[in-house]
């Protein structure tokens, strides 16, 4: 089994055709079709990880959370947006995340209710310098606690903390938050942008989320 990813390699150079080798030498377990999903990713075929992902979930064995995260982030990538939507679904499904679902709000964990997956279509984050993040239990507007970003210097400008949200042309969208914030010196204060993925644009950028003691909406 330690020697998968060789022999993959090699199947793969005498006969690179998915099907075949998913027919005739990839075993139905796991950890083979995760080996030979990491090796098509490598190789950027889309189609062809995209069928070992049908057979990995239809084998209805559970696998470490990263693989999950590693391909729709793979998915995203190469603007597989629906592809990327769906495999999240069938990997909560399977992996004990459906609480990681959208429902009728498309914000995943809004509430913080669960530990932030830094994966998927859940928050992520990217630790930055002067940002402290923590999930507060004795702050919440609704649920049972909250995020807070404390900051702790100047010329800030991200807090790394961002969630992706796959959405449908020609459709409008609501958003809506809700914050509380105190003890900001200086100019300036954080604000909540939603912003495209792929062209970087932004579509939506709040007033400063500055001086108020109370929850406040945005």
């Amino acid at each position: 089994p330690n020697m998968a990813v060789l022999a993959l390699r090699l199947c793969w150079r005498v006969s690179p055709d998915v099907d075949s080798l998913l027919a005739n030498v990839v075993p139905p377990t796991a950890e083979a079709n995760i080996a030979f999903l990491q090796l098509l990713m490598s190789k950027k075929d889309t189609a062809g990880a995209i069928k070992v992902w049908q057979r990995l979930v239809a084998l209805r064995r559970p696998f470490d959370n990263r693989h999950l995260f590693e391909y729709v982030k793979f998915l995203i990538a190469d603007h597989q947006v629906e592809p990327a939507r769906l495999a999240w679904r069938q990997g909560a499904d399977l992996l004990g995340l459906s609480a990681y679902l959208p429902s009728s709000n498309l914000i995943v964990n809004g509430q913080f209710s669960q530990e932030p997956l830094d994966g998927g279509f859940d928050w992520n984050y990217q630790p930055q310098r002067w940002v402290t993040l923590t999930l507060d239990p004795t702050q919440f507007h609704s649920g049972h606690r909250s995020l807070s970003i404390a900051f702790d210097g100047a010329g800030i400008s991200d807090a790394g903390f961002y969630q992706l949200v796959p959405v449908q042309p020609g459709k409008e969208y609501d958003f809506e938050a809700f914050y509380k914030s105190d003890e900001f010196q200086g100019a300036g204060g954080p604000v909540l942008t939603v912003r495209d993925f792929y062209g970087g644009q932004s579509l939506f950028t709040s007033e400063e989320l500055k001086n108020s003691e109370v929850w406040k909406p945005v």
